[in-house]
């Protein structure tokens, strides 16, 4: 167990202050009215949670994004983002190693990006216009 606690230490710490690429593809209105194929934003925090359950292990992992120019979309601002992997094993891990990952985003405000637990807005949200669907990658 302890090593597990050492990898993902390593890997929150690779990550941390990387600029990653997001490349939206739903809702497909989004890019002609944002007018963007890629967003630049750089990795804020890494959460990674580990759930024991029957004997095994499960990981979720989360990411709270900063969009480095933040813009306007259906009259919300979007500037920082909860990035989780879609239906993908060791997502993170992947990402760090140069994979182009399929990844759900959450925007989020900037208050609670700022909050002493930005990654809570990830497990309540139950829809609406703040998801995006899109891939990431590391610059």
């Amino acid at each position: 167990m302890n090593e597990t606690y050492e990898n993902i230490k390593q890997l929150t710490d690779s990550l941390v202050g990387a600029k990653v690429q997001v490349l939206v593809s739903d809702p497909w209105e989004f890019v002609t009215e944002v007018r963007a194929e890629s967003i630049s934003t750089i990795i804020e925090q890494v959460s990674i949670r580990i759930d024991a359950k029957h004997d095994e292990f499960s990981e979720r992992e989360s990411i709270l994004i900063r969009i480095l120019e933040p813009f306007a979309y259906r009259k919300m601002k979007f500037e920082f983002f909860i990035a989780s992997p879609r239906h993908f094993e060791n997502g993170l891990q992947a990402l760090n190693n140069g994979g182009d990952i399929p990844f759900n985003f959450l925007r989020i405000p900037e208050l609670e990006a700022k909050s002493n637990n930005p990654f809570k807005a990830d497990n309540d949200w139950r829809g609406g216009q703040e998801g995006l669907i899109g891939t990431l990658k590391i610059k």
